[in-house]
């Protein structure tokens, strides 16, 4: 899916109608409003607006523009940490350079 798409599925999702997401992203009616008329894939909009429509519909910038969840560091360090205290935490070092495990 391309942005256009993915603000209305989230405006959707959050029962938000264009006025309201606008006022809440401090996004001009006509900015959102061409957004949304775009055809597939051809809008252009700036950082800053992407930033703030994300912001205003509680989602990554990534996720709204790509449709796909943005993996997160904190999400990674946490899984790997599950993984260490647990005992089910797997490393392949055999790629590791043998220097590199030797300097120390």
């Amino acid at each position: 899916m391309g942005l256009k798409e993915n603000i209305l599925a989230q405006m959707k999702k959050q029962n938000l109608n264009q006025a309201q997401l606008s006022k809440k992203a401090v996004v001009a009616k006509s900015t959102l409003s061409s957004i949304l008329r775009a055809k597939k894939e051809s809008a252009t909009v700036n950082l800053d607006t992407l930033r703030r429509l994300a912001e205003a519909l509680n989602i990554s910038t990534h996720a709204l523009a790509y449709g796909e969840p943005d993996i997160r560091a904190e999400d990674v360090a946490d899984e790997i940490l599950t993984q260490l205290f647990s005992g089910t935490l797997k490393v392949d070092i055999s790629r590791v350079d043998k220097r590199k495990r030797n300097a120390k």
